[in-house]
């Protein structure tokens, strides 16, 4: 909206606007290309192309570096706006198996009590619910059986 036209479309509002549209489909495509790029399939033709054909930008090349290092952060990652955060980045590089290598060094100054306590409640809560919820097949056949009822 900052790059909105008026009446006469100024040149200036013009590049300004595709700039930032630009640098935002650089960014989304940066990030899709990390879902083929990252992976680790190799058993088709194309997940082969997609280690050897794929063209990664100069800046994923340096970021997929520090990556292997260090979990994308907001620092690290695509400065444009493109819709993604860095905990997408996190989420789907691990997904696929992309793992730094060392964890960040402040965490190694710090106390772990708290963390494994709050893993400790994760852990519980988890085996909560697996207790209680239905499986996914008891839910989808009731999702199933309250259509057929006319019941939804």
């Amino acid at each position: 909206m900052a790059n909105f036209p008026d009446k006469q479309c100024s040149p200036e509002l013009q590049k300004r606007y595709n700039k930032t549209i630009g640098e935002c489909i650089d960014g989304v495509h940066d990030f899709l290309t990390l879902h083929y790029y990252a992976s680790s399939r190799y058993d088709t033709p194309f997940w082969k192309a997609t280690k050897h054909d794929l063209k990664l930008s100069d800046d994923l090349k340096e970021r997929l570096a520090e990556w292997k290092v260090r979990l994308p952060n907001p620092r690290n990652i695509n400065p444009n706006y493109h819709g993604f955060e860095s905990y997408s980045y996190a989420v789907m590089l691990q997904g696929l198996g992309y793992r730094p290598e060392a964890c960040l060094p402040v965490l190694e100054h710090m106390d772990s009590t708290r963390a494994l306590e709050a893993f400790r409640r994760i852990r519980e809560r988890t085996n909560d619910l697996i207790k209680t919820l239905p499986s996914q097949y008891e839910y989808l056949t009731s999702v199933r059986v309250g259509q057929t009822a006319g019941v939804m």
